[in-house]
């Protein structure tokens, strides 16, 4: 694991993480029980974050300026000492590690995501093979479709 399970502590409560909050860095959040503060930067990002402060009770997010989404230094700081000094910040760290029990027990044998995984590798044994189209090109006429020909008179009396 990287760098936020270092962050972690035996017991719980000890740690935090500055993530952009990109899907890798989430599990690897979760997984080692670490509370966060959120600084996404584009696409999934702003959703991830606002996932894990609003549903999940494991982050804070930086206050990012309006216009150009820039942070400052102090903005920085702020959610850093929240989220390591405040009560707040302790419950997000308590419950960031009682989120690191759940994910322990989902990748058990037994566990949710291992079933989840093996569900899915039974289905799609299940799917036909494609068909390698070097061997079998497909036929020209099977991928053109002549829209005019199906369209044509509509709309007219």
């Amino acid at each position: 694991m990287g760098a936020a399970s270092s962050c972690a502590e035996e017991g719980g409560g000890g740690g935090g993480f500055v993530t952009h909050g990109g899907w890798n860095s989430v599990l690897e959040v979760v997984v080692a029980g670490v509370a966060l503060v959120g600084w996404p930067l584009y696409a999934e990002q702003h959703m991830n974050r606002n996932f894990l402060m609003q549903d999940m009770g494991m982050a804070i997010g930086v206050e990012q300026r309006d216009g150009d989404g820039f942070v400052s230094g102090d903005e920085v700081e702020r959610t850093v000492r929240e989220l390591m000094e405040s009560e707040h910040g302790r419950e997000l760290r308590e419950k960031s590690w009682a989120m690191r029990e759940k994910a322990a027990e989902a990748l058990q044998d037994t566990g949710s995501s291992t079933k989840a995984l093996d569900k899915l590798t039974q289905i799609w044994s299940r799917l036909p093979k494609p068909r390698n189209p070097q061997i079998h090109p497909p036929h020209a006429n099977s991928i053109d479709v002549n829209v005019d020909s199906h369209v044509s008179g509509v709309g007219s009396s």
